[in-house]
């Protein structure tokens, strides 16, 4: 969908209401009902108020932090106990990472955002269930993929910080190199994707997505790779449980899976991989390494 001539409110082009808005409130409020139908609509609403809520007290990368948090885990909501009356705490699903076609994706191209002094217009911008999770910008053939680093995402993060609490992925691409890492990485940690379907597959460009003039292959476009990235399964493109640092070969494992998720190989199979390695070691009492 192109956002160049949005118009806004209830009927406009995404339904925001300002070009300050990065989260599409209708899209979450309706993902949120489908994926919760057992929980009232106050409910709902307090997990899209808590979701959509001001960060800007807080560092960018502590932002994202804790919106992977909710993500990951679900948000905490109140709700009445109707056995034993009063109130109990449900946990409210914001992504269903089991069966990801439940999700609903959006691909938006000139997407405005309005930062404290300047509108921007990032490239591409994919959103999960109205949240930004995906920021894509595009230069030109013969333009370094580079430039879209230094020259636009690094800039955007600085200017429009709201974009990127929600942020999973960062990509950037000329056409015929495209790269792909994390909110804080640096360029030297932004890899080609080298894989879609199977480990053992020739290696192209691997970023999938046709859009004007520019065509890439994008292998995380793909709804199940967008899940896994953020999924209960691991921590790949997400943050380790600081209260689990010190705990052994089974944590050592997947620090190890969430520090190379993004390194040249598709995270997919390193994670599928250091999963295996783990359920291995918790049925041992001395480390397979020795």
């Amino acid at each position: 969908m192109s956002a160049l001539e949005e118009t806004f409110g209830p009927t406009g082009t995404l339904q925001r209401e300002t070009k300050g808005e990065v989260v599409l409130a209708s899209r979450l409020r309706t993902a949120l009902e489908r994926l919760n139908p057992a929980l009232p609509s106050e409910a709902i609403t307090a997990a899209v108020d808590e979701l959509t809520r001001d960060r800007s007290a807080m560092s960018l990368e502590a932002a994202n932090r804790e919106v992977y948090l909710l993500l990951k885990e679900g948000i905490k909501v109140s709700v009445p106990n109707k056995e034993r009356g009063g109130q109990k705490t449900e946990r409210l699903r914001v992504i269903d990472w089991e069966y990801p076609e439940n999700n609903n994706f959006l691909l938006v191209s000139q997407f405005s955002v309005t930062g404290a002094l300047y509108t921007y217009r990032p490239d591409l911008v994919g959103f999960v269930n109205g949240l930004p999770l995906v920021v894509i910008e595009l230069k030109k053939p013969g333009v370094p993929a580079r430039a879209a680093f230094d020259e636009n995402l690094t800039h955007y993060k600085q200017q429009i910080p709201a974009l990127f609490w929600f942020n999973a992925l960062l990509i950037a691409s000329q056409g015929t190199d495209s790269r792909v890492g994390s909110l804080t990485a640096d360029w030297e940690r932004f890899f080609e994707w080298k894989r879609i379907e199977r480990e053992d597959e020739s290696r192209r460009v691997t970023i999938v997505f046709s859009y004007c003039r520019h065509r890439l292959r994008w292998g995380g476009a793909r709804k199940t790779c967008c899940s896994d990235a953020r999924g209960r399964e691991s921590h790949a493109c997400g943050y380790p449980p600081l209260s689990d640092r010190n705990s052994g070969v089974k944590n050592a494992i997947v620090y190890f899976c969430c520090a190379t998720a993004l390194q040249g190989v598709s995270y997919r199979y390193k994670v599928a991989k250091s999963v295996a390695i783990v359920k291995l070691c918790s049925k041992h009492t001395v480390s397979p390494y020795k």
